[in-house]
């Protein structure tokens, strides 16, 4: 299976709980801080980048750090209903 990693869309997590740790440390995140924030070992974090399958409740937290760190910005904001704050 061919990955095109530059085109990736961050909307979507990549469904292999591997693939997301790698795309955390891809956007510049340590395996200490990922172990730290899923409340596991940075020992956990290398098997599963290795391919061991994390326990359900890892797998989840996983997912849910990926969503929380990569998913989509909204750069422009919300409509500010036609005010512009100080601005003629």
């Amino acid at each position: 299976m061919q990955h095109d990693r530059g085109k990736r869309d961050y909307g979507q997590p990549p469904s292999d709980a591997a693939e997301q740790i790698a795309a955390l440390i891809g956007a510049g995140m340590q395996r200490i801080e990922i172990a730290a924030r899923l409340g596991v070992s940075r020992e956990s974090v290398s098997r599963v980048l290795k391919g061991q399958s994390p326990t359900p409740d890892v797998a989840r937290k996983i997912e849910a750090l990926y969503r929380a760190c990569l998913r989509p910005r909204n750069v422009a904001g919300p409509p500010l209903n036609g005010k512009l704050g100080n601005w003629p």
